[in-house]
């Protein structure tokens, strides 16, 4: 029994090893095919590897035979150099022997001569040309053409003397031209001073010239006061609306007496000693301002200036303005030539003056007529500004003036 058992295992066993050889068999099969497979790729690379010196064998014998060709076609190329260089040799040897032979039969003055008149070529040339050019120019100024010794002579004495007429028309002409500049200049400077006058307006109520603000504004800077504490009168006096047509004689009489400055008396000291320390370099008139009782100008004429004239009314200096017009500006306006023959001091539209029964002016340099508001600051040369000086008519001026 134990030897059945013994013979069974073993057979199994080897039915065991049987079935396992007869699984391992195809592995086996492709190890083996793996084996020769890997044996072809390492033979494959190992002729890869080897193409690099075979073709580099190949490039290298090709080379040197070009070489060697190359070699040939430089001997040959050296010899051919050396057989030119004894032709050329040869050759300038013979130039050589030439030359002499031209020099030594007279060559050297064919030269010389070839020279020469290569040089008397250029020199024709260059006479036609001038010689054309003169000929051109001749005609531009209605001269001859130049034929004979006689007809050039002639025209150059006509050039000269043509030269002369023409030198002293230039040195006209420059005169002319500087006058011209300097008028310019002068012309040019005062559109510049009319150009900044207008644009000093345009920024500004008041139509007062620039220099006499200018002169204010120092003032007051230097006094640390105000434009309305030193007003001019001309900023608070006008020509009533109704009185347009007296405007001008107006402006006219009244001109310097508007661009005058009004002092306070408390102001008056400061005001006189800042004047006399500073050169103001214009014409600066002010009035000292004390207290005034009002004036009555029941006196005046019915047609008199001062009642023609309108003053701002919430100015502190009404009352002194009101008194100083009557006391200096009772010209009675006159519309005829015979009231103002009559009249003591007078005024007519045209802007003649009377004053004192004798006196008698009218200033006609300049138009009588009211000046635009962005041009009236032109008072420098004497135009434009009267009482009018604001642009716009006076606030709050009082029409109880005209009583």
């Amino acid at each position: 029994m134990a030897h059945f058992e013994n013979l069974n295992h073993a057979h199994e066993a080897i039915l065991k090893a049987k079935a396992q050889i007869d699984r391992l068999a195809p592995l086996v099969s492709d190890c083996d095919q793996h084996a020769a497979l890997a044996a072809e790729i390492e033979n494959l690379r190992g002729c890869r590897d080897a193409l690099r010196p075979f073709f580099a064998g190949l490039k290298a014998s090709l080379i040197e035979r070009q070489i060697d060709g190359l070699k040939r076609d430089m001997a040959r190329v050296a010899e051919l150099i050396a057989t030119l260089q004894g032709v050329e040799k040869s050759e300038r040897l013979q130039r050589d022997d030439i030359k002499r032979a031209i020099f030594e039969n007279g060559g050297d003055r064919i030269e010389y001569l070839k020279k020469e008149m290569g040089d008397k070529q250029t020199a024709k040339d260059e006479r036609f040309a001038r010689a054309n050019q003169y000929e051109r120019l001749a005609r531009e100024v209605n001269l001859p053409g130049v034929s004979e010794v006689d007809t050039f002579i002639a025209n150059r004495h006509t050039i000269v003397v043509e030269q002369e007429t023409l030198d002293s028309q230039r040195a006209g002409f420059q005169n002319t031209h500087t006058e011209r500049s300097v008028a310019f200049s002068d012309l040019k400077r005062r559109h510049d001073e009319i150009r900044r006058e207008i644009d000093s307006l345009r920024n500004r109520k008041s139509n007062m010239p620039s220099w006499i603000l200018a002169i204010r504004e120092e003032l007051c800077k230097a006094l640390q006061l105000t434009d309305t504490e030193l007003p001019f009168i001309g900023e608070l006096v006008e020509v009533r609306p109704e009185e347009q047509a007296w405007e001008g004689a107006a402006e006219r009489l009244l001109h310097n007496y508007a661009l005058s400055i009004l002092v306070p008396d408390q102001h008056y000291g400061a005001v006189a000693g800042w004047v006399e320390q500073t050169h103001l370099g214009n014409r600066l008139v002010y009035y000292r301002v004390r207290e005034r009782r009002p004036a009555s100008l029941s006196g005046l004429h019915p047609q008199s200036l001062a009642r023609k004239l309108a003053i701002k009314s919430d100015s502190s200096f009404y009352g002194w303005i009101e008194a100083d017009l009557a006391q200096r500006y009772d010209h009675v306006c006159c519309e005829t030539l015979d009231a103002f023959r009559r009249e003591a001091k007078a005024l007519t539209r045209s802007g003649q003056i009377k004053a004192g029964g004798e006196r008698h002016e009218k200033d006609d340099r300049f138009r009588l007529v009211r000046p635009h508001p962005l041009c009236a600051g032109l008072v420098e040369q004497g135009q434009g500004v009267g009482v009018r000086a604001a642009s716009q008519r006076l606030p709050g001026a009082d029409e109880s003036h005209r009583r």
